[in-house]
């Protein structure tokens, strides 16, 4: 079992969050945790930011299957959000959540198997990438 782990870290108007490892529901929680705290501080911006989620590295298997009514209605301010774009290993991974995020209509979503597609995805929406800083990151 790999150990469980997220990262969070605000790049122009995108939060990056990185998952991985095996969850379980401390984790989630903890996770959900910091990203109210990171979401309240873009929003505090008051200005549109969007969301890349990679989750490649991220193990579920089953787990939000059995402990997801938990954590589902935690609530996360959403008001200034355009869009979320998820790095995924292939199109079925993460279906079951996908109903979270397609549920709030003013956000728009987008799934992608490699970095520079969604960055150019994200981009369509108006939002400050700071693209050298990216690339950065994907090299690190």
């Amino acid at each position: 079992m790999s150990k469980a782990e997220y990262f969070i870290q605000r790049i122009g108007d995108v939060l990056y969050v990185k998952l991985q490892g095996e969850w379980d529901l401390a984790t989630d929680i903890a996770y959900l945790t910091k990203l109210c705290e990171e979401i309240s501080k873009i929003q505090a911006r008051k200005r549109p930011w969007g969301m890349l989620v990679d989750m490649q590295a991220w193990q579920m298997d089953n787990f939000h299957n059995k402990l997801q009514p938990q954590t589902a209605n935690i609530p996360l301010d959403r008001r200034n959000q355009r869009c979320e774009c998820w790095l995924v290993n292939d199109d079925n991974q993460a279906l079951d959540l996908e109903k979270f995020i397609r549920s709030k209509r003013t956000i728009n979503f987008g799934r992608h198997l490699q970095l520079e597609p969604a960055l150019d995805w994200l981009e369509k929406f108006g939002l400050n990438l700071q693209r050298s800083r990216w690339r950065r990151l994907a090299n690190s």
